[in-house]
């Protein structure tokens, strides 16, 4: 069985959507973890602190989206 070409587009789409998604997801983990480092060691407190901040909230909702964490190759 063969799927219609706008079907077969559609799959596409989205499986290459889903698959970008989990890299910023991945992405923003090791982004998260780098900050974090910084964070700790309290270097440049302000700017490490509002971006920190902001990899929690990104990193909060993906996980409420229900994404799954793992690395992408």
């Amino acid at each position: 069985m063969t799927l219609p070409i706008e079907t077969n587009r559609l799959f596409k789409i989205k499986a290459a959507t889903f698959a970008l998604t989990r890299q910023m997801a991945a992405d923003t983990i090791e982004l998260y973890k780098r900050e974090k480092r910084l964070f700790y060691n309290h270097i440049k407190k302000q700017k490490t602190g509002f971006r920190f901040s902001w990899c929690i909230m990104i990193i909060k909702s993906l996980f409420l989206q229900g994404y799954p964490f793992t690395k992408v190759k």
